[in-house]
């Protein structure tokens, strides 16, 4: 998708619509270097991005920026039970 790539400038993806489809799939297919270099590209990517230790750093980054004093501005976050 072409309305990601501002997003993920350097995701290795191969954008076809409908009308191009046959010449992508074409050209990947005579070209098996583009390829083996698009498969490396995905899978370091997808670990760079995916990788459990990866999520799971920027999900406790941000449970405790919603922890931090000032952070709980809405709701009930942080009150000790019976709290009013």
């Amino acid at each position: 998708r072409d309305d990601l790539r501002p997003r993920y400038p350097d995701c290795p993806i191969v954008s076809a619509t409908p009308e191009t489809l046959h010449a992508v799939l074409r050209d990947l297919v005579r070209d098996p270097a583009r390829r083996l270099a698009l498969g490396e590209q995905g899978a370091r990517f997808a670990r760079e991005r995916h990788d459990i230790r990866v999520v799971g750093e920027k999900l406790l980054r941000i449970y405790r920026e919603m922890l931090e004093p000032g952070a709980r501005t809405r709701g009930t976050a942080g009150r000790s039970p019976g709290a009013a």
